[in-house]
């Protein structure tokens, strides 16, 4: 039976998993929840056997997940793309927290009642901050850990292009993050997906977001 992966349907939390089983080429069913609709969240939320009840999840066989990180890592390990060495699986959870840490933060912004009013502080000041730290460990390499491609470039992925959506000139000065972003998706798997039905480019976000959420 092929695993069962449960998201709202929006790219969220959910669209950088979704993306990877689509690059590892696992065979997955997805089950797609839409708000104040059905098929519904609630319904299902404690009849599923998850230890912590939450989307997304992910069933497989036996093995019953939440929370995104922790799916990323499972779908990773199993595929092997959580680093080969010891020192190389302790920057992959490095990084993983980074890109987890600069997707929260633009949807603290998306979500927060005075939008309006802090947007300017965040595409002046903070987006910059972690765009420059993250355009200056990249480099010249061709994925964050070098030449091997490892979960946290898919987090990545999903950050630059949901700030992307907010702001289209925002890595207008990171020319490195730009080639990153078109080498990602030019990734022949990623390419078939993007251009699949299956693929969702929006809503970003819950209908309740100030932005991205049409």
């Amino acid at each position: 039976m092929a695993p069962l992966l449960g998201y709202w349907k929006l790219r969220g939390l959910g669209q950088y998993i979704r993306t990877l089983l689509e690059y590892t080429g696992t065979k997955y069913e997805e089950k797609l929840y839409i708000f104040d609709s059905e098929p519904s969240w609630p319904d299902d939320k404690f009849n599923l056997g998850l230890d912590f009840p939450n989307l997304p999840y992910y069933i497989d066989g036996n093995v019953k997940l939440t929370q995104s990180v922790a799916i990323m890592y499972y779908i990773g390990r199993k595929n092997n793309m959580i680093g080969k060495t010891d020192e190389e699986k302790m920057y992959v959870d490095m990084l993983v927290n980074q890109a987890i840490d600069m997707r929260m933060r633009y949807a603290y912004l998306v979500y927060d009642p005075a939008y309006e009013e802090k947007k300017p502080k965040y595409l002046n000041e903070d987006l910059p901050k972690t765009l420059k730290m993250l355009s200056d460990y990249l480099g010249d390499k061709t994925w964050v850990l070098g030449d091997q491609i490892t979960i946290p470039d898919f987090i990545f992925h999903e950050v630059l292009f949901v700030n992307l959506d907010l702001d289209e000139s925002c890595l207008d000065n990171y020319k490195n993050l730009q080639a990153y972003i078109k080498r990602f998706e030019e990734l022949p798997a990623i390419k078939k997906y993007q251009a699949s039905p299956r693929f969702i480019k929006s809503p970003i976000n819950a209908p309740f977001a100030k932005i991205g959420n049409k």
